[in-house]
């Protein structure tokens, strides 16, 4: 096909009924993917920001003493800023014995470290 039978048929398909009754959803689902986006964006910006103001030792102090009047806005802070957890490496050395291990890659996502612990878990089961 050439480019203007291409045109043509594209055209064709956006005057169609079906794409014009469809419109109404497609916004609502780009509108959707967007918010998502956004707020998982802003989170990441929230976090990165509070880190970075962390590191500053006069901000940092003068920050624990604001908070000292907010347990649990310093609570939920602390909790941001701390590493992911790292997941488990577990490997057998017998059968019956079970050497628990701490894996140290951050890099992981969390659900990349529960998948990686859930193969782990899997492993133990066949042995």
């Amino acid at each position: 096909m050439n480019e203007k039978q291409l045109r043509a048929e594209l055209d064709a398909v956006y005057a169609s009924t079906s794409w014009k009754i469809t419109a109404p959803l497609r916004y609502i689902t780009r509108k959707i993917i967007s918010v998502k986006n956004a707020k998982f964006s802003l989170r990441g910006l929230i976090r990165r920001t509070i880190r970075y103001l962390a590191s500053i030792p006069g901000i940092k102090n003068m920050a624990l003493k604001v908070l000292q009047y907010f347990p649990a806005i310093e609570r939920r802070i602390r909790k941001g800023l701390q590493p992911r957890s790292a997941p488990l490496v577990v490997s057998a050395s017998t059968p019956t014995q079970t050497v628990v291990k701490s894996l140290n890659d951050s890099r992981l996502s969390t659900k990349a470290q529960i998948i990686f612990n859930k193969l782990q878990t899997d492993i133990i089961r066949q042995e």
